[in-house]
């Protein structure tokens, strides 16, 4: 603006222009004046303007590029700069164009090299032109190779002209190069961020409907990215569902990368189809492509209401439009952002009031949305825009304080920042952890804030919660976002190295599942890092392993003592060096543990805190009780599987209560289970009960729930002399004793079984008293003559029958007076008969049937025979119909040890069975297991696979001395046994898991192999 004072009286003033007479040569300019205003009583005529014109008197022939960039993908092909002359009067001559190459940019032909010129580089080249000429070009040739890489730069620059030309201010041109090899940029949530929404720019003469939204991406918007956007609400009318009325388009980038945060601008038109979204910065190289047709309206699009509406980014995944007007769209890719601009219902859907405006906020973008808190259709990013990593950018575009609302488009055009110039926002390096707990706004699991990429864990996430955490972490927290709320990831470690500990707390109510492995680890030493679950709380783990520092110091722990909580893992749990777990409690408030795999507690029993604890054993498949300490302890014990037993690796002794529900527990003279004094055990049946010795404390009247093979056998004391120190241990036996020798009151004892019942502390006195069932008893038929037998060290002693129960088909017998026989170091009790009745028949060692040579060997032995006529050995070729094959006497009747021998001369060709049939005088019989038996004339038996109530058995004929090796369908060797003898040989698949396995026998010059599904 130039003022000029007009002096009264004066007609006519004037103002000086100083021109500039420069050297450069260029076209004629102008310039406009126009008298804008004027003051006093001067008024306006109507020749305001004037138009004064700067002629150029400069001649020299100056030359300028006329295009100063090209952006091109590199499958463009060749591409024309042209340079200008001004004049064009001038004479011919040459130029030199110099070429300087950006980062990644090579001259030169495919496969490897990016470009090449017409004139030919590198370098420099020149380029020739005629006299008065008006331009002069040259071409650029892209090489569209199959490599990936980052965008690339070439500057052309004019360096040299000849003598009476010169160089104009457009000297240079840069050639961009976009990659199309790059695979599309894998976006995450919380990777994109929207800094803009104008919701009716129609109201600023747009066209009408007009919308643009701005947002900008931490990743490099590589060429074939594609991003999907849906204005459709979540859970409009269905749970997990989308509305499917509004629209839903993919993106796709078809230009060169954008950088990492530039700010990208789209206008949303009112139409359906390709036209709906297109791209206004930085540039126009997207397409769009609706995706959302559901079945009754196919031509939905994406368009923002005034008053209200909802914007959702998203990437991947499949989007299923479902049937109009069902709502039932369903979605199955990545959350990226979402946006409302309804702040009277942040994110509350409805499907009737004002259904198209409303949205709930989906999960997994809690940290990634934005509502505004001002009603407008116009709302923009005001907050810092300086260099910040990822995550502070996120904490900034998620702070409501750094968001302003307007009142209308021209207001929000024309305030903060201008989009449309496409700014590049500055991101700092910095990674972010998807699981990382920071606890950086609270304690509380369910806040996105407080985890470092602002994104809460999912089923897939790995957790790490460390002593770089600023506060404790907390599942369920009350009052908080999800109070008896249930967590989730796939593993979580709980650690530190430093004296700061940041403990784990499962609420009230509240539920954290571990798909996997579940750790405690302080690798310092000084404070105690724990987990705790409280009252009704559950924590669920694949395993878990608890590790501390030293021996002895327990400062990892997990704690789960309170009503009603409980840990349910599905494999092992172990309690490592210098750690603990503690689920003690009352009678009627303590914690459980549900176990699907191992106990193994290398600390000592101190540390597993277990009074009134449940440990429920209840795996598919074999578990160990692995204790280094022999005084281990646990509250109450109860196994409860439906497959697969419970082995104890060292002793262990029960304090409340034994519950055995389903399964067995093995157990031995050096591993054994003890009961303390009021301790109790349950439940036993044929299911479930111990395989092995119990051992007792206390005077209580107690049943040991003692058993072998699947045959529940108890023993019972009672009228227990002495205080509660005094201790007795007692197992079953499904065997004849040795002996059956017995004394002159005894018609004859049991060959079929036998207890062992022994005073392991102090020297109490009890009444015995012992069980039958049918058939492990081999034959009770007259209750009055029973009695309990003793073995003296000589024979078989009558101890009488005080109290008789039950049937002939299961019952219990007691001894007729208090037993004080207890002195000698094994003491073996067993059912014994006044007489003939009660058969508690001949008792079968063994029989066998090998083949050897041109025959087959059979051999039996028996440890008693009563009555016993003949016995008859059957053959048979399909283990259905047999024939008897030979017969031999039997003893009548003997009480020692019997053994018989006899061959098949002629053999049956391949597999046959024998089975031994024994006959009593009165023609009553009764016969054996069958043995299988292959014969091939020394051809080689192949293996086969035979299944049985304790597990898998091979049939073979390898001599002793050979291998047995299971294989996994790796080749890894899982397990191995030595052979001892021919026939049938147990598989060792103790603590496999249950598949598909390869077994392998040799004895180094054969072998044999096949596969079994266990």
């Amino acid at each position: 603006v130039i003022p000029v004072a007009v002096p009264a009286g004066f007609t006519s003033v004037t103002f000086t222009i100083n021109l500039v007479d420069d050297a450069i040569t260029e076209p004629d300019e102008t310039i406009d004046f126009t008298i804008t205003s004027a003051t006093g009583s001067i008024s306006l005529g109507s020749n305001l303007g004037h138009v004064f014109t700067i002629t150029n008197d400069d001649v020299t022939p100056t030359i300028n590029f006329s295009v100063l960039n090209i952006t091109v993908l590199e499958n463009a092909g060749a591409q024309i700069f042209t340079l200008s002359f001004l004049p064009t009067t001038h004479v011919s001559g040459s130029m030199t164009i110099q070429m300087t190459n950006g980062p990644g940019a090579t001259y030169g032909p495919l496969p490897n090299d990016d470009y090449t010129t017409n004139p030919i580089g590198p370098g420099t080249f020149t380029l020739f032109f005629g006299p008065n000429a008006p331009t002069a070009s040259f071409t650029v040739n892209v090489n569209d190779d199959a490599l990936p890489e980052s965008t690339e730069t070439v500057t052309f620059t004019l360096i040299s002209v000849p003598v009476g030309f010169a160089i104009g201010a457009n000297n240079s041109a840069t050639l961009v190069i976009g990659d199309n090899d790059s695979p599309p940029a894998l976006l995450a949530p919380g990777d994109l961020a929207v800094v803009g929404v104008n919701a009716n720019e129609g109201s600023c003469g747009g066209a009408i409907g007009e919308d643009r939204v701005s947002f900008f991406c931490f990743q490099e918007i590589t060429y074939g990215t594609e991003i999907i956007i849906s204005d459709n609400g979540y859970e409009r009318c269905n749970a997990g569902q989308w509305g499917n009325s509004e629209g839903t388009v993919r993106m796709r980038r078809t230009g060169p990368a954008i950088p990492a945060g530039q700010v990208i601008t789209f206008k949303i038109l009112n139409t359906s189809g390709s036209g709906n979204i297109i791209s206004m910065a930085p540039d126009a190289a997207w397409t769009c492509t609706s995706i959302n047709t559901p079945t009754g309206n196919p031509n939905t699009s994406v368009a923002l209401n005034a008053g209200g509406d909802q914007l959702f980014f998203m990437q991947g995944g499949t989007w299923s439009s479902g049937t109009s007007p069902n709502n039932n769209a369903t979605y199955s890719g990545t959350l990226l952002f979402a946006f409302t601009t309804n702040p009277a219902f942040p994110w509350v859907a409805s499907c009737g009031t004002d259904p198209t405006q409303r949205s709930n906020l989906p999960p997994g973008v809690e940290c990634f949305s934005m509502s505004p808190t001002l009603a407008s259709d116009f709302n923009k990013y005001i907050g810092p825009t300086t260099a910040a990593t990822q995550r502070v950018w996120i904490d900034r575009i998620d702070a409501q304080a750094n968001w302003n609302s307007y009142p209308d488009c021209g207001t929000y055009n024309s305030s903060g920042y201008n989009w449309l110039s496409a700014p590049i926002l500055p991101i700092t390096p910095g990674t972010m952890t998807h699981g990382l707990w920071s606890g950086g706004k609270n304690t509380d699991w369910f806040e996105c804030k407080n985890w470092d990429d602002a994104r809460i864990p999912d089923a897939t996430t790995d957790v790490v919660i460390s002593e770089t955490a600023f506060n404790n972490c907390n599942v369920g927290l009350s009052p908080g976002i999800q109070p008896g709320g249930t967590a989730v990831c796939a593993s979580l470690l709980q650690t530190t190295n430093t004296a700061t500990v940041r403990l784990l707390n499962i609420r009230d109510n509240s539920t954290l599942t571990v798909g996997g492995l579940f750790r405690i680890q302080n690798t310092n030493g000084t404070n105690n890092l724990a987990t705790t679950v409280f009252t009704n709380g559950t924590l669920n783990a694949g395993s878990i392993e608890l590790a501390g520092q030293s021996p002895g110091a327990k400062r990892a722990e997990l704690i789960a003592a309170a009503a009603g909580c409980a840990v349910n893992v599905s494999g092992d749990i172990t309690i490592g060096a210098g750690s603990g777990l503690n689920i003690q409690g009352s009678p009627v408030v303590f914690g459980t543990l549900n176990l699907g795999g191992d106990f193994i507690n290398i600390e000592n029993a101190g540390l597993f805190l277990e009074n009134n604890g449940l440990v429920n054993f209840n795996g598919s498949s074999d578990q160990y009780i692995q204790n280094s300490d022999p005084a281990e302890l646990f509250g109450k014990l109860k196994v409860d599987k439906p497959g697969g037993d419970v082995y104890l690796t060292a002793p262990i002794t029960i304090r409340n209560e034994l519950d055995l529900t389903q399964g067995r527990i093995f157990s031995t003279p050096t591993e054994m289970l003890t009961l303390n004094l009021g301790a109790t055990a349950m439940n036993a049946s044929n299911a479930s009960f111990v395989h092995g010795p119990v051992a007792k404390y206390g005077n209580t009247d107690f049943t040991f729930p003692i058993g072998k093979g699947t045959s529940y056998r108890p023993a019972a004391l009672t009228g227990i002399t002495g205080g509660g120190t005094l201790a007795f241990t007692a197992e079953y036996f499904n065997a004849a004793y040795p002996s059956l020798l017995h004394d002159g009151i005894l018609h004859h004892v049991s060959a079929c079984e036998h207890w062992q019942i022994d005073r392991s502390a102090g020297t109490p006195n009890a009444w015995v008293t012992l069980s039958w069932e049918d058939p492990e008893s081999c034959g009770v038929t007259l209750l009055t003559d029973l009695r309990v037998a003793y073995w003296d060290g000589s024979m078989w002693v009558d101890r009488g029958n005080s109290a008789i129960t039950g049937t002939t088909s299961a019952g219990t017998v007691t001894s007729g007076t208090i037993q004080s026989s207890f002195a000698q170091a094994a003491n073996y009790w067993t059912l014994g008969s006044l007489s003939d009745a009660n058969p508690l028949p001949i008792e079968l060692l063994s029989f066998t049937a090998v083949p050897i040579g041109e025959h087959v060997d059979l051999r039996w032995s028996t440890a008693s025979e009563q009555n016993n006529d003949h016995f008859t050995v059957e053959r048979s070729a399909d283990a259905v119909n047999y024939t008897p094959l030979l017969q031999v006497p039997g003893a009548g009747n003997s009480q020692g040890v019997l053994n018989y021998s006899n061959v098949d001369p002629s053999p049956l060709d391949g597999l046959s069975y024998y089975r031994l049939r024994q006959t009593d005088i009165d023609g009553t019989s009764v016969v054996s297991d069958a043995v299988p038996v292959f014969f091939s004339n020394n051809k080689g038996l192949p293996l086969q696979v035979l299944y049985g109530n304790d597990g898998l058995f091979v049939l073979h004929d390898f001599a002793p001395g050979s291998t047995l090796e299971v294989m996994d369908l790796t080749g890894r060797v899982v397990g191995s046994t030595g052979i001892t003898g021919q026939g049938l040989v147990k598989v060792p698949l103790d603590r496999l898991a249950h598949g598909v396995y390869l077994l392998r026998m040799t004895d180094g010059l054969r072998m044999e192999s096949t596969r079994v599904a266990y």
